[in-house]
């Protein structure tokens, strides 16, 4: 893996004229350490990454369709317009990411934990975010139409200045904390909330 990952450096280094783009789809690579690399562009299509350590890693336009990423470490890497669709997140960590424009419809990302990630223009359409932690996360332009944010603490998340904008339609919310929350101009429709009473006061302010 050591020579996949220098030759990556050296083909992002020489844009493409020597070296190689890393290629490890498929890879059984549990808890490896990618730590502080750069990893642009890299393939992890359906490899094994459960545990793996990405701490402060380069990974913008990385790929990791389908791949196993549970309990994964990813706290201040740079995710931007990385793309992790059907990906297993369950228990991983994105504190303080950047992860603008990415691409993680019908994720499993139970349990995660997004605090303070920069999810802005981020498409979570179809993902199960049950019992997330989302405190402090920006989610302006974020798409999450028909995702299940049972659970989940939104309470310092659902504010204009970082929910403009943002698509709800049919979330399930059930359990999630709203408290405070100014949902003016945020999409709820067919969404399912805790009960009738919390569902009419947030309509009020659709």
């Amino acid at each position: 893996m050591a020579r996949a990952l220098d030759q990556h450096e050296m083909w992002l280094l020489t844009r493409g004229q020597a070296g190689q783009r890393a290629d490890l789809r498929g890879e059984f690579l549990p808890e490896a350490d990618f730590s502080g690399r750069d990893l642009r562009g890299a393939d992890f299509r359906q490899s094994e990454l459960s545990g793996a350590d990405f701490t402060a890693c380069d990974l913008r336009h990385a790929n990791f369709s389908e791949a196993n990423a549970s309990q994964a470490n990813f706290s201040g890497a740079r995710l931007d317009s990385a793309t992790m669709w059907r990906a297993d997140l369950r228990g991983a960590s994105f504190e303080d990411v950047s992860a603008r424009d990415g691409m993680l419809r019908s994720v499993t990302a139970r349990g995660a934990n997004f605090r303070d990630a920069d999810l802005r223009g981020s498409d979570f359409s179809g993902a199960d975010l049950q019992d997330c932690i989302l405190s402090g996360a920006d989610l302006r332009r974020a798409r999450l139409a028909g995702a299940n944010l049972s659970g989940a603490d939104l309470h310092t998340v659902l504010r204009p200045t970082r929910l403009r904008g943002v698509d709800l339609t049919g979330a399930t919310l059930t359990g999630a904390n709203l408290s405070g929350a100014d949902l003016a101009g945020v999409d709820l429709r067919h969404t399912e909330r805790t009960n009738p009473q919390e569902e009419s006061e947030y309509e009020a302010g659709d």
